[in-house]
């Protein structure tokens, strides 16, 4: 464990001027939306979009030749894949923060309540854990090898679906009774399905912490 922190920390200091732009840029683009769409939901879904694109992001620029420094390090293949999931637990743990608090502000200004809020949260962060535990063990079955404009395509095309999704189930939370049939058994079982989509989502990662080392050990990563 201490090795996959180490691997972690590692893995935030390549990707530094990600994590700045997630801050500086993202963060108060996210606030503009949800202002124009008079909607705080808008920003968890795009803040999850960040949380799925950020630690993914390592993977696009990593080229073998460049990753003699990482294998030369003292580790095992668990604690190096473990390191990297663990950013993605960093960025979702992040990014839903910086959420919450856009949304406090909006709440704060506009002087009303959404309902919800805390549904919210926990849908936003569980997406994540299951994108990025698939995505991550694709990354690392394409090696370092791989065409980098691939593995952006790869990562990003995806992405985008599944964050107009997250849209769309917004927009469903707006409706509220005035949707019918599968969206209103949604609405009425919201809370369930939330908290199954976290907890699918973290066994996911775990899982996909394993599947991932076993990739990785039989492939010349």
């Amino acid at each position: 464990m201490k090795n996959a922190i180490k691997f972690f920390k590692y893995d935030l200091r390549k990707g530094k001027m990600v994590l700045v732009l997630s801050i500086v840029l993202c963060a108060p683009f996210s606030l503009v939306m949800g202002q124009n769409d008079e909607n705080i939901y808008s920003i968890f879904a795009y803040m999850s979009l960040i949380a799925m694109i950020a630690p993914l992001s390592l993977f696009s620029y990593e080229q073998k030749s460049g990753c003699g420094f990482d294998n030369m390090l003292p580790a095992k293949e668990i604690e190096r894949v473990s390191g990297r999931f663990l950013t993605g637990v960093f960025y979702i743990i992040l990014e839903m923060l910086i959420a919450t608090i856009l949304s406090a502000i909006m709440i704060k200004t506009w002087g009303k309540s959404f309902p919800d809020l805390g549904v919210v949260i926990v849908l936003s962060a569980g997406v994540p854990f299951i994108y990025n535990s698939i995505m991550n063990t694709i990354m690392y079955a394409m090696g370092t090898s791989g065409n980098p404009q691939l593995k952006r395509v790869v990562m990003i095309f995806p992405t985008m679906v599944i964050w107009g999704v997250l849209n769309a189930f917004s927009d469903v939370l707006l409706q509220g009774e005035n949707i019918e049939n599968i969206a209103m058994f949604v609405s009425k079982h919201i809370n369930l399905i939330a908290a199954i989509i976290l907890i699918i989502g973290i066994a996911m990662y775990i899982g996909g912490i394993m599947l991932s080392t076993y990739v990785v050990k039989r492939k010349d990563y």
